[in-house]
């Protein structure tokens, strides 16, 4: 949760989003989830896959579709924007 004397910079905050009165927003989701309509110019992947999963010949492979088929697509300007892993 954000602390509490940071609230009056906050328009929305639920538990997989956190939007500013400035315009500004943090999304949250998972490797499959939709992305239909929003963007970013950073992303940050953080465990993508359990150590179950990494190991999965199936899930591997899905896991890296999404994320250069609609993760990276999402990305306001390829040619400036960071993303960290």
């Amino acid at each position: 949760m954000v602390p509490q004397h940071h609230v009056n910079w906050l328009a929305k905050s639920t538990e997989d989003e956190i939007v500013t009165t400035q315009g500004g927003y943090r999304l949250a989701t998972s490797v499959g989830a939709t992305l239909t309509g929003l963007g970013g110019d950073t992303l940050i992947i953080d465990d993508a896959l359990s150590s179950n999963e990494a190991r999965s010949d199936t899930s591997r492979p899905q896991a890296n579709e999404w994320l250069a088929g609609t993760a990276l697509s999402r990305l306001n300007n390829t040619m400036t924007a960071k993303s960290s892993s």
